[in-house]
């Protein structure tokens, strides 16, 4: 197999810095300095391997949701169950909470990239090319649960995946809050039996009508 490039191995560090720039300081204090720290570079090659802080968070973004994706696709491949395949991507978004799961990319415990993922997310708000980036990832789980629904013949595929999807997004953010919040495995368990009751649930997406009240 052949070696990684220097651009590749340089490009790697840096996302692994930023995750844990953004972990421990949050998206304000990640700056590019904080970052090279992190890395182990020098902040001059920071700016050289990209144009900016934006593109670095981007960066960062693609690779936790790719890192988020790689764990469900095998199942989403070889599970023939809609339920396991359901369970296999509420398990990708909640393990980020997992201090044993093995942060692949950085080496950092799972609690890190959790807490850098709900940083982003929320920071995407501010950011346009930032939201532009997480919604594309958020999307394509969105979609997949969506089928699944379809699959199964819910009332609402779309509300019931749209459900699922801010449960997950809600439990990441509650758990990124250093402490004993949310007990350890609490998300994947409840979040899995929302997911399944909602197969039999009469839940559609809102009015016009509803929404205005």
């Amino acid at each position: 197999m052949a070696r990684p490039s220097n651009h590749a191995e340089r490009h790697a560090q840096i996302v692994a810095g930023a995750i844990r720039a953004i972990a421990l300081h949050g998206y304000s204090g990640a700056t590019t300095r904080k970052i090279a720290e992190f890395a182990g570079l020098s902040h001059g090659i920071i700016h050289y391997s990209f144009r900016d802080k934006d593109e670095v968070m981007t960066a960062v973004c693609a690779a936790l949701a790719s890192r988020i994706e790689q764990r469900y696709a095998h199942a989403l491949r070889t599970q023939t169950s809609p339920l396991a395949r359901i369970d296999a991507i509420i398990s990708a978004y909640t393990n980020l909470h997992d201090p044993a799961q093995p942060d692949a990319e950085s080496a950092f415990p799972g609690s890190l990239a959790a807490r850098c993922w709900s940083a982003l997310v929320s920071e995407a708000a501010h950011s346009p090319s930032l939201r532009a980036e997480v919604s594309r990832w958020l999307e394509r789980s969105l979609d997949e649960f969506e089928a699944i629904y379809e699959e199964l013949g819910a009332a609402d595929p779309f509300a019931c995946a749209a459900t699922v999807m801010s449960a997950i997004q809600g439990a990441l953010q509650l758990g990124a809050i250093p402490g004993e919040l949310l007990p350890a495995g609490f998300a994947h368990g409840h979040i899995g039996y929302i997911a399944r009751a909602l197969i039999a649930s009469t839940v559609t997406r809102p009015t016009p009508h509803d929404e205005d009240t």
